[in-house]
């Protein structure tokens, strides 16, 4: 079938489409549900190899002998939890441990961190640095560097000439401060200058259920498997 010259407002519900492409975001609007609603990919394959990794390195699951406190511990020390709300009435105290539906019979599980990086289009992670910096950089940096420059500037319209003082004692207090407050705005330029994001860095666990072979990323970037 020729796709080009399908009308587009033609919809094919009941037929599932293979393609062998590079490139593709599947984030990307277009690609999340279908016109029914339903998942629009139902499945990725990577024939690069580009996303293999090393999953060598085993952990057991570790707890002080109380099961809602059962954790992983992953290649960056941070501990791998799901939240639970034991109970939302008293004091909405939440508890870290491993989902209960996790079976695993033998306790290893394969740990690995991965770079988002390293498994999307550089167009993609592009456009998803951009959005993180404004989400997570510039909108504080703004905020923090106009109130350090308000504070500048209300101290030179108050005192011009801090030399000038009289007082001598008074003269170096003010000194001081104004020295503060021009370092705390060049700072703060010097940050941006210098701003520099990686990306995320994603938390990969491997294990075996008895049956077959599971992987789990957390997406949150928080170590919560809850919603997983």
């Amino acid at each position: 079938m020729n796709f080009s010259s399908v009308d587009v407002d033609t919809h094919f519900p009941i037929v599932t489409i293979a393609v062998i492409d590079i490139g593709i975001d599947p984030l990307a609007n277009g690609l999340q549900k279908t016109s029914t609603g339903d998942v629009k990919v139902i499945d990725l394959r990577d024939g690069t190899d580009s996303s293999d990794m090393d999953i060598s390195t085993i952990v057991k699951v570790t707890s002080n002998n109380n099961r809602d406190d059962e954790s992983i511990q992953d290649l960056s020390g941070r501990k791998l939890k799901v939240k639970t709300n034991i109970d939302k009435q008293i004091n909405e105290k939440f508890f870290d441990k491993i989902p209960s539906s996790w079976k695993n019979s033998s306790g290893n599980y394969h740990i690995r961190i991965k770079s988002l990086k390293q498994l999307m289009p550089i167009t993609a992670f592009e456009r998803l640095l951009k959005e993180r910096r404004e989400k997570m950089f510039d909108s504080e940096h703004r905020l923090a560097l106009a109130e350090a420059q308000h504070c500048l500037n209300e101290h030179i319209n108050k005192f011009p000439s801090p030399n000038e003082l009289y007082d001598i004692e008074f003269k170096k207090e003010q000194k001081s401060i104004r020295e503060e407050f021009q370092s705390f705005v060049d700072a703060l330029k010097d940050v941006k200058k210098k701003y520099n994001d990686p990306g995320p860095f994603l938390d990969c666990i491997v294990w075996n259920d008895g049956d077959k072979w599971i992987s789990c990323i957390d997406t949150s970037e928080q170590g919560d498997f809850g919603s997983m």
